[in-house]
């Protein structure tokens, strides 16, 4: 199981076929994309209420990834009403991406180049300071976006919102 060594202790529970693998820096979580998470326990959320926040994470492609799939998130409701945050494989390319929002608008921003290289480490970084949205590939911006859209409850454990996952569902 994935274990948190910081003082948080924010033990996650692989779902589906995910498994303990060998990551860049110690270990890592092997995942296929399809339906393969690891789920944090609500109440344990990384990102308080109206934070702002910043997701990092190392990145290893094996093949070709089939877009749209969260590498780190939260996203509730039905299809009419979604709302979250994530840093993401979009189905725009497929591109890294970050965004955050609701239903009635979503603020997307690619990763650097946005590029997925398969076979070869990436690292993502999105950034959000309650107003502007960034995502970083490799140390390379994509660029900066205003985010005007109403953020009420996107975050894990609000009254709408769900809890974070690593992967997808």
């Amino acid at each position: 199981q994935p274990i948190d060594i910081s003082s948080y202790s924010r033990n996650g529970s692989l779902i589906g076929n995910a498994y303990m693998d060998a990551g860049k820096f110690g270990n890592g979580v092997e995942l296929d994309g399809d339906g393969d998470y690891v789920k944090f326990p609500v109440g344990q959320q990384s990102i308080p209420d109206g934070s702002n926040f910043t997701i990092s994470a190392w990145v290893y492609a094996k093949l070709t990834i089939h877009a749209p799939v969260d590498i780190f998130g939260t996203e509730s409701g039905n299809n009419v009403e979604k709302r979250g945050y994530s840093l993401a494989v979009e189905n725009i390319g497929p591109k890294y991406a970050g965004r955050i929002g609701n239903s009635s608008k979503t603020t997307y921003i690619e990763c650097g180049d946005g590029l997925i290289n398969p076979n070869q480490w990436d690292n993502l970084v999105m950034t959000f300071d309650g107003t502007t949205l960034l995502c970083y590939k490799n140390n390379l911006v994509g660029g900066s976006r205003i985010v005007s859209n109403d953020l009420t409850g996107i975050y894990p454990n609000s009254s709408l919102a769900d809890t974070e996952l690593i992967g997808a569902d």
